[in-house]
């Protein structure tokens, strides 16, 4: 899976689709999420990183990634594979 790479993601959270005109907001570690997702679609590697980033457990860390991809599918934000 992998970001649309036409959305626009500002550094402080706010998410602009050019493809429906909708915009959303998401809070740091959804920045980064998107950011890394734009550049790869190992979802496994972006875990990762995140976690190296941030004091959080790894169960907790694949759920709340897991839960944020399937409302960026839902929102229609990710490309076509």
């Amino acid at each position: 899976m992998k970001i649309r790479s036409n959305l626009a993601v500002s550094e402080n959270g706010f998410v602009f689709d050019p493809k429906t005109g909708e915009s959303f907001t998401v809070n740091k570690v959804g920045v980064e999420i998107i950011n890394q997702l734009k550049k790869t679609s190992d979802l496994d590697k972006v875990m990762k990183n995140i976690e190296s980033n941030y004091e959080v457990d790894h169960y907790t860390l694949e759920k709340s990634i897991t839960d944020f991809v399937n409302m960026m599918q839902e929102f229609n934000l990710l490309e076509n594979e």
